[in-house]
């Protein structure tokens, strides 16, 4: 297995977290954990929101997107650019302390970014 991978299944075993990708800025997968057949889809529409919010970031005068948290009625979708050409996206389900989560994604997003 590869450190990459590693890295992201135990992104994904965390408790709540229902998957984990990361994805490049034109919308294809690099890596994912576990088997989601819906993971090409997600990469595809993650990349297309990651645009609209780096230029939502631009028309406000915010700067550069550094994390984005969805949330929707069952759960989250938390997206984190690590590189500029790739993201990492996290699913987590809505019962999470995702300030937790959020705080130790910094590491991690060093550590993917030192994979890529």
């Amino acid at each position: 297995m590869s450190a990459l991978s590693s890295l992201l299944d135990g992104l994904a075993s965390r408790p709540g977290v229902l998957g984990a990708l990361v994805l490049s800025d034109d919308g294809l997968t690099v890596a994912q954990a576990g088997s989601d057949p819906a993971a090409e889809e997600l990469s595809a529409v993650g990349s297309a929101a990651l645009r609209q919010l780096t230029q939502l970031g631009r028309s406000t005068g915010q700067g550069k997107l550094q994390m984005g948290v969805v949330e929707y009625d069952s759960g989250r979708v938390v997206i984190h650019p690590i590189r500029d050409d790739t993201s990492l996206l996290l699913l987590v389900r809505r019962d999470v302390n995702v300030g937790t989560l959020l705080f130790e994604l910094s590491a991690d997003a060093d550590a993917l970014s030192a994979l890529l």
